[in-house]
């Protein structure tokens, strides 16, 4: 099962659901909180490193092919950021 997560880079803040739900939570963090902040939409399958799938900032949604590989240990580390563990 896929699952994404959302990683505000400027506060270090994690939002974990579907690939709409981070969207949304990232737009409005973006909208709200901080302008200047780039979140990093991840996806990833359990037991598996993750990968940078978009990139959300004040221009809008920015989806990246082939995107950065995040490692396993920090999938785990987000998900209990998110509250997931």
């Amino acid at each position: 099962m896929v699952s994404y997560l959302a990683h505000d880079k400027s506060s270090g803040l994690v939002f974990s659901g579907g690939f709409h739900q981070v969207a949304k939570w990232s737009q409005q963090r973006i909208e709200l909180k901080s302008p200047k902040a780039v979140i990093a939409i991840i996806k990833c399958r359990p037991s598996e490193n993750g990968r940078v799938v978009a990139e959300y900032s004040i221009q809008g949604v920015h989806f990246i092919e082939n995107g950065r590989t995040i490692p396993n240990r920090d999938i785990i580390k987000f998900s209990r950021l998110a509250g997931h563990g």
